[in-house]
Parts: structure tokens; sequence; C-alpha cells
């Protein structure tokens, strides 16, 4: 997730925005404008969403920033960091809503179940709320006609303006067992995959030392275009699978798709940190190209600085998405390198 955050701030793509009468569809891209009718059901995704016209039937959108203002004729789920229906938003049907944070207005016509960190409840609800949060906040003009239920730690900070039927507040309950148990498979797991990718970067560079110092010179001649390209990739393969799956003749490409992109991704980390290692025995005078021995301690190295990197408080999680970019771009461009070295032929002097 964090380095899907940290691309969707690093790629400039364009908007999409889809005006007019159109018949329902899937919508993708940085900023998904709907502003015209949409004829049937709508499947949005991106970095920000908004729906601001109608759609006839349902709506599906998973993006970092939703905003409803307009017409969904059928049911509506939402998945993102922030999700706000404003007071013109109308839905008729029930909607599912999960985010960091959601905010709700206008008209719900249906049941209305909601999981967030913080939630702000508003607007005329004809149907049942269900609410898991942290933090709940009932608002003035809320007007709700059926139950509202809410699973929280504290209870829930309501406007004596709101008109409720009823409010039962069920907590939030937490076996320390449970917690305890859990957090342990948690840490086994996280420290499991980090050996594991660590493994196969060794084997990587061991197996294919060649192909592994191709692709790092390439990051060290052309640093941008390689990252560049490693953000299209890290959404446009993904995104080219999903697109497959839904034709006759493209979902038998869908599975290569899918396996060629989770294979690369820790080739790309074990190139990322490669080169990362290489820049920093360059600083104490070890110049590339170098031996077998040296590429697997420049490898040691990436893979120690990416961990301690890592642990910054803030930043941290940048650091190995940044060598994980650039290492992806890198592998692909090594690929078409090699590709088109293999068939052209070589001129003749």
């Amino acid at each position: 997730m964090w380095c899907h955050l940290l691309a969707m701030m690093l790629l400039a793509t364009s908007a999409f925005a889809a005006d007019g009468e159109i018949d329902g569809d899937v919508f993708a891209g940085w900023h998904v404008v709907i502003d015209g009718r949409v004829r049937g059901s709508a499947v949005a995704s991106g970095a920000i969403v908004d729906i601001g016209a109608r759609v006839d039937d349902d709506a599906l959108v998973a993006a970092g920033r939703i905003a409803v203002s307009g017409v969904v004729g059928g049911d509506l789920a939402a998945t993102g960091l922030s999700i706000r229906l404003a007071p013109s938003a109308v839905v008729a049907g029930n909607a599912w809503l999960a985010g960091a944070r959601v905010e709700t207005a206008g008209q719900i016509g249906g049941t209305v179940r909601i999981v967030g960190w913080r939630v702000a409840l508003g607007g005329e609800i004809a149907g049942d709320v269900d609410i898991y949060a942290a933090s709940i906040d009932v608002l003035p003009d809320a007007v709700v006609k059926g139950r509202v239920t809410y699973h929280s730690p504290e209870p829930a900070r309501i406007d004596a303006a709101a008109r409720l039927s009823g409010v039962e507040h069920q907590g939030v309950v937490w076996p320390t067992r449970l917690v305890g148990i859990v957090g342990a498979v948690v840490a086994v797991v996280a420290i499991g995959i980090g050996l594991l990718a660590a493994a196969i970067a060794l084997i990587a560079v061991a197996a294919f030392p060649n192909f592994t110092a191709g692709a790092s010179n390439a990051i060290a001649a052309h640093p941008w275009s390689t990252l560049g390209l490693g953000l299209a990739l890290l959404f446009g393969l993904p995104m080219a699978a999903a697109f497959a799956l839904v034709t006759v003749i493209g979902s038998v490409m869908a599975v290569p798709l899918v396996a060629v992109y989770l294979l690369s991704l820790p080739l790309a980390l074990a190139v990322g940190a490669l080169h990362l290692g290489r820049l920093g025995l360059g600083a104490v005078g070890r110049s590339w190209p170098m031996g077998a021995g040296w590429r697997l301690v420049a490898l040691a190295v990436g893979i120690a600085v990416t961990v301690l990197g890592a642990s910054i408080p803030w930043i941290g999680p940048a650091v190995p998405c940044a060598v994980l970019l650039f290492g992806l771009g890198a592998v692909y461009r090594e690929a078409f390198r090699r590709w088109r070295l293999w068939v052209e032929p070589v001129a003749s002097p």
C-alpha cells in the first residue's frame, strides 16, 4: 500500500473525465471525474474519484479520496482513505463505506454500513446504520429513521439537534490474549517474508550476475526515466491484468501477466538493493564493475541500508518503495535491451 501511495504522489497522469451519456463501464485514472449520466453500473478507481452526476445503477469505487455529490440509483460501495457524501448526494439503495475518514450527508434510501477510523454521520438515512470506528460524531443535520448501532471504544458525540430513532452502543472488546497471538503471528510472517525476500535477492544476483549488473547500470545511466518506468509498471501491469480478465480473449493473458508481475517484484528489490549497495561501496572507493563476491557484498549492504531506512519514523516506508520502483524500472529496461539485441541482427562492421 505504501508503495502505491508513494507512486501516486510521484506519478503525474492526466485526469479521466466521463461526461455526456455513457454506458456503464470501468473508469480508471489519476483523477476520475464522472460528470455525465452513466447508464448502468460504474466501477471507478484512481487517486481521486468524483461522482458529480448520475449513475443509474450501482457504484463501486476504490480510491485515495472519494467525493460523491451526484446521484447513485442503486447501491454504493466505496473504500478509500477519505470518503465524503456531500449534502447534494443521493444514494437510492444501501451504502457500504470503508475508509480512514468517512463523512455522510445528503440522502441514503437504504441501510448504511461504515467501517473507519473517524466517522461523521449526517444527512437523511431511511434504514438502519451500523458503524465500526474509533471516533464517531453524529452531526446536527442527521436524520436516521432506522436504528443506529455503533461499535467504538468510546461513546459517540451526538449533537442535540440530531434526530435518531434509536441508538445502541455495543463497545469494542479486544481480548488481550487474541491481540498477543495476532501480533506474534504478524511478526513471524513479516520476518519470514523479509528473510525470503533477502534469500531470493541473493539467489537472483548470484544466478543472474550479468542481468542484475546490467539493470544496475540502467539505473546509473538513466535514473529518472528508470524511476518513471517503475512507476508506470507498478500500476500498469496489475491494471492490464484486471482489464484482461473482463474479456474472453484477454482472460488467457491475465494469469501470465500476474505471474510475470509477481516474479518481477523480488527481482526488482534485488536490483534496487544491489544498486544502493553499489553506491555505498563506491563512496568508500570500491569501483564498479565488481567481481561476484563484491556484488554479493554490495547486495548485503543495500539490503541493510533498506532495512535501516525503513525504520525511520514517518518517511521510513518510502525507502524500500523507492528501492522497488527504481529496481522495477531497471529490470524491464534491461529485459527490453536484451530482447532487442536478440531480435535485431548485428550490423556488419
